[in-house]
């Protein structure tokens, strides 16, 4: 039984959908389908679902929107630390969101982003809490195993963002949702801010020239000067999940190959006894990892920020994925080498040289843009809302995925 779902063919939306994808994905995993189709159509699934989310979504960032530009509070992100990474600092992201920790925080005038990180969840969820009765807003992103826990804990949030569906991959598909969300809830948040008379700013990407002179200019500031065009509700995100719904179905279709060539080569190295490692760079990928690598199913090489772990060495036979941004340099492409290990490449092209990737190995073109930001506001000098971390998030996934996939 093979059952494919293309974006061009949704007939069904929302809870029902999500729950068909499940099923439908997991009979054809059964039936020997790859692994990496079943992950894209999970995501995909739980996108759709989000979509059908988007009227909660905007009542939640209205609410925020109101004490943010109206009672003088601030927001932060709090919880998974690839989340919290995500939030702050990002491309396409809000300049004023800060990084919070659940041990410190009172809560005080807050608006609180809170992704719950599933090994201490009791004791983050209490944490929460505690914030709530001081006054904090606490919007939550999560599953229902997560909205079961919270009131165990003492947590009623405000608003509850759902952004988990049946899972039955080997792979934190949630984490991916959860980086959606985010992006999604970013964007209805900042429109309302410009129905009541504010625009926050936003990042541009630091690989375009003139942007980090752009971010000094507006660092520290919580709002433009002057009035913003009003934007309608549903607007930014309506656009934002729909370009990425797009991104991810060509990506589906125009690397699907060489994401099953990068599979086969990291089932292929465990089968002969030797070891499969992550390298890259990006914000939610790099806690994303650490958090995959906790299995046992690879680990961790080095990241954008670290060198090569020096409690790790690379041996004949080994394969090192390296999902990164857009700089090919940052491939541990000589360490690879010398050691004789196998390399897999996934990172956008636009910075990258026709003889970039030597013959023989794989590339997984990430395929976004310069400036990774796919949302356009009128009157905004910049694209807001950025794809690539859910776009290499999701290539880890579907290789990763199908690792666990049942053979004929």
């Amino acid at each position: 039984m093979n059952i494919e779902l293309h974006v061009n063919r949704r007939v069904k939306r929302g809870f029902w959908l999500g729950l068909f994808l499940f099923f439908a994905g997991a009979l054809t995993a059964a039936a020997g389908d790859d692994g990496t189709k079943l992950c894209y159509r999970q995501v995909d699934g739980g996108l759709q679902q989000l979509k059908q989310q988007l009227p909660a979504m905007t009542r939640s960032a209205e609410q925020a929107a109101d004490l943010y530009v109206n009672h003088d509070f601030g927001i932060a992100a709090f919880g998974d630390p690839g989340l919290v990474m995500e939030a702050t600092g990002r491309a396409g992201g809000l300049m004023p969101l800060r990084g919070g920790n659940l041990k410190t925080a009172d809560g005080k005038k807050t608006v609180a982003l809170f992704f719950p990180y599933r090994p201490e969840l009791a004791a983050e969820l209490a944490a929460a809490a505690k914030m709530r009765k001081n006054g904090a807003l606490i919007i939550v992103f999560g599953d229902a195993g997560v909205k079961e826990a919270a009131p165990k804990a003492g947590l009623d949030p405000n608003s509850f963002m759902p952004t988990g569906m049946e899972n039955s991959l080997n792979f934190p598909v949630d984490a991916v949702l959860n980086m959606a969300a985010l992006w999604c809830w970013t964007g209805e948040f900042v429109a309302a801010c410009t129905r009541l008379g504010k625009m926050p700013p936003l990042y541009q990407s630091y690989s375009v020239p003139g942007s980090r002179e752009r971010a000094a200019k507006f660092n520290g500031l919580k709002f433009h000067a002057g009035t913003p065009q009003p934007i309608p509700p549903g607007t930014l995100g309506t656009q934002y999940l729909d370009d990425l719904m797009r991104r991810l179905a060509v990506l589906n279709k125009e690397e699907s190959e060489h994401i099953a060539a990068a599979a086969r080569l990291a089932r292929e190295a465990i089968a002969a006894g030797h070891a499969v490692y992550w390298s890259g760079i990006g914000h939610a990928l790099v806690g994303h990892a650490r958090r995959i690598a906790a299995t046992g199913r690879i680990q961790v090489l080095n990241d954008g920020w670290n060198p090569l772990n020096p409690k790790l060495q690379l041996r004949p036979g080994d394969l090192v994925l390296f999902i990164g941004y857009d700089d090919p340099s940052a491939a541990p492409s000589d360490a690879a080498k010398k050691a004789g290990a196998g390399l897999v490449w996934s990172l956008t092209n636009y910075k990258m040289k026709s003889n970039a990737i030597p013959a023989g190995q794989i590339f997984i073109n990430q395929r976004w843009e310069l400036g990774d930001a796919v949302v356009t506001m009128p009157g905004y000098d910049i694209r807001i809302l950025p794809p690539s971390g859910i776009l290499a998030e999701t290539i880890l996934g579907m290789i990763l995925a199908d690792l666990d996939a049942p053979r004929q």
